[in-house]
C-alpha cells in the first residue's frame, strides 16, 4: 500500500497546491473542480474550506465538509472531501466521500489508500456508517469501492452507491 496521509486544508497553503488546483481545473468523473479554476483567490478559497469545515457560511442544502490535500513521499497527489452527515441530495449523489488523483500517479493504490484513510476518518467524527456515490461508467473508482470493502447499491441516475457499516 502507498504511503499516503490526510493533510486537512488550512489557511497554510503547501508546496505544490496551486499547481494540483489548476490540474484538478473543473474536475472529472463527478468530482467537481474548485472556484480557484474560475478566478477566486487561493487564500479565498481556502478561507472558505475552513470556514466549512467548521459548519460557517455554508450555502443552502450544504453540510459541514472537511477536504484533505492527499500528501505523498513525492508531494501532494489529490484532494479528498469528507462530508461531516448526509442530507437528501447527498444520499442521491455525491455521499460522504468524494476523491480526485492525479492522472500523473493513478493506479499506484493511492484512490484506495486515500479511501481507507476516509473511512476512518469518518468513524472518528461519530458517522458509523459511509457511503461514497460514483458514476457507474467510471471503472477505476468502481473497483477501489469494491476492493475497499463497499457493498454495492445500484443507484438510479447513473450512480452506484457504495455503503460500509460500523
Amino acid at each position: 500500500m502507498p504511503k499516503l496521509r490526510l493533510e486537512p486544508a488550512s489557511l497554510t497553503i503547501p508546496p505544490g497546491l496551486p499547481a494540483l488546483l489548476q490540474e484538478l481545473g473543473a474536475g472529472e468523473n463527478g468530482f467537481d473542480g474548485t472556484p480557484v479554476s474560475g478566478g477566486l483567490a487561493l487564500k479565498d478559497y481556502l478561507h472558505s474550506l475552513v470556514d466549512a469545515a467548521e459548519g460557517r457560511k455554508l450555502p443552502p442544502g450544504y453540510v459541514p465538509q472537511t477536504t484533505y490535500w492527499l500528501r505523498a513521499p513525492e508531494g501532494l497527489v489529490g484532494v479528498l472531501r469528507l462530508r461531516h452527515r448526509l442530507n437528501e441530495s447527498l444520499l442521491k449523489q455525491g455521499g460522504h466521500i468524494g476523491y480526485w488523483v492525479r492522472p500523473s500517479v493513478r493506479r499506484k493504490g493511492y484512490g484506495a489508500a486515500a479511501l481507507r484513510l476516509a473511512l476512518a476518518e469518518l468513524k472518528t467524527i461519530g458517522e458509523p456508517n459511509a457511503l461514497v456515490t460514483v458514476d457507474k461508467d467510471n471503472t477505476p473508482s468502481n473497483c477501489t469501492a469494491a476492493s475497499c470493502g463497499g457493498r454495492l447499491e445500484a443507484g438510479e441516475d447513473g450512480v452506484n452507491r457504495y455503503w460500509w457499516t460500523a
